[in-house]
């Protein structure tokens, strides 16, 4: 039996469209006992490698029904950027998201890892108007990062030689032929409102775009089954970094199966 969690109706706007959260109740995504021993004894010993593609399959496999990606059609054969909504709330982590990605991209390119996420090196939260950072988080997520072939990005806005490491990294495995995936809300985003891409995000886009196609990806809960579509490559008008954002959270509202 799935465990539920309640929500209250939640109503946003964003660039005057509305977007409504309907009262109701949500399934919840739990990862398995033996996948939590199984990762948390990779990350204590430091083990160096595992697979994405056996991780991923495995966590997908242990909800009903499964989680389902369309729009696989729009993959090109080579490198591409998915740029997705950070679908992430209680009872839903943002690894299934990733997930569900990493097992679609296989099933064109066949190589593990199939794409590579940027990810946040540090958890944190608010607490009197100041971000602090949960204990052990930053070891945690960069063993994390480093086992799945993912890309550390710094949350500290101030570390920008950090940051701009980590951008100059996903432009090099776009260069090798290898998929990006970002989430241009970063860790602010929610299943209940997307808001505005982090600043910067437009301007690496408009780079990406020299090496790969930008694909816009929405993801949504349809009753007790978590969906998302790849929507066709996005041609960006826009040349600075504010456009290029908007333009980016715009296409990824707009995608529809």
């Amino acid at each position: 039996m799935l465990t539920r969690i309640k929500f209250r109706t939640i109503e946003h706007s964003i660039k005057s469209r509305k977007v409504i959260v309907v009262s109701s109740t949500l399934p919840n995504y739990p990862v398995p006992f033996i996948a939590n021993v199984v990762l948390s004894s990779s990350i204590f010993f430091g083990w160096p490698h595992r697979s994405l593609i056996y991780d991923s399959t495995f966590l997908l496999n242990t909800h009903h029904p499964r989680p389902l990606l369309t729009g696989l059609e729009h993959l090109p054969d080579g490198a591409s950027v998915l740029i997705a909504n950070h679908y992430q709330r209680p009872g839903l982590w943002i690894g299934w998201i990733g997930a569900m990605l990493a097992v679609g991209l296989h099933s064109r390119n066949h190589v593990d890892p199939p794409l590579r996420m940027i990810s946040t090196d540090e958890q944190r939260f608010r607490w009197r108007g100041q971000w602090r950072t949960v204990p052990f988080s930053r070891w945690f997520l960069r063993r994390v990062a480093r086992f799945w072939g993912m890309i550390p990005m710094p949350a500290d806005d101030a570390d920008t030689s950090g940051r701009g490491g980590a951008l100059r990294q996903a432009l090099r495995y776009l260069q090798q032929g290898q998929s990006i995936l970002i989430f241009p809300e970063g860790e602010v985003g929610t299943a209940f409102q997307m808001t505005d891409a982090l600043p910067g995000t437009g301007t690496f886009l408009g780079l990406a775009t020299r090496y790969a196609p930008i694909l816009p990806v929405r993801f949504w809960e349809d009753g007790d089954q978590l969906r998302g579509h790849i929507g066709s490559p996005l041609s960006f008008s826009s040349r600075d970094d504010a456009g290029l954002r908007a333009e980016a959270m715009t296409a990824i509202q707009s995608v529809r199966p």
